[in-house]
């Protein structure tokens, strides 16, 4: 009897576990689209606290119940919180860093709260990182404008060769039409 109310209390206490992880990620999530408004402004702290609830929780208080369920001591298990907490923060960090390490032709897509840039928020400061931020803005309106030239420039180009084409056709399109030459070898031509 006793061993059985012992199985019962175990298992409410793994319920309970699991079932504020649930609520701590249901948390984390709303934080983290309540937050997209002010993008840019993570703290590391915060960073981690966001992650751990949104990222973290639930691996980290399962890794907690299965010591539990083992029946090791509070020392075990809070060593499992641990591990449990810092690999999920890790898998969040990998997935952050993935945009600036990837290579190809696509551009990156990544938030401003993102690990790599709530650490060098943190290292070079806010005031530098507003002015490295107007900087990039910048650098992104001249970008675009110029592939609008390049496009712009590229579009003409074709226009011309289609009106070339266009006039040899006309002419009759032979060997040498439309060179000068009446079909002889212009000097320096092949």
């Amino acid at each position: 009897m006793e061993q059985q109310q012992y199985s019962v209390s175990l298992l409410t206490a793994v319920v309970e576990l699991i079932s504020s992880a649930i609520g701590d990620v249901v948390q984390g999530i709303y934080h983290e689209s309540s937050s997209s408004a002010e993008e840019g402004t993570l703290t590391v702290a915060s960073w981690e606290d966001q992650t751990f609830l949104s990222h973290g929780a639930l691996l980290a208080k399962s890794c907690q119940a299965a010591m539990k369920l083992a029946r090791h001591g509070t020392e075990a298990q809070n060593l499992a919180f641990q591990y449990g907490k810092h690999l999920a923060l890790g898998h969040k960090l990998n997935s952050d860093l993935q945009p600036f390490v990837k290579s190809g032709s696509e551009p990156a897509v990544f938030s401003l709260d993102s690990a790599p840039l709530v650490f060098h928020r943190q290292i070079v400061g806010p005031e530098r990182w507003r002015q490295q931020l107007k900087q990039v803005q910048n650098m992104a309106r001249q970008i675009d404008y110029a592939k609008q030239v390049q496009k712009f420039d590229f579009q003409s180009q074709k226009e011309k060769k289609d009106r070339k084409k266009e006039g040899e056709t006309v002419r009759g399109g032979g060997e040498g039409a439309g060179r000068g030459g009446g079909g002889h070898k212009q000097l320096g031509s092949p």
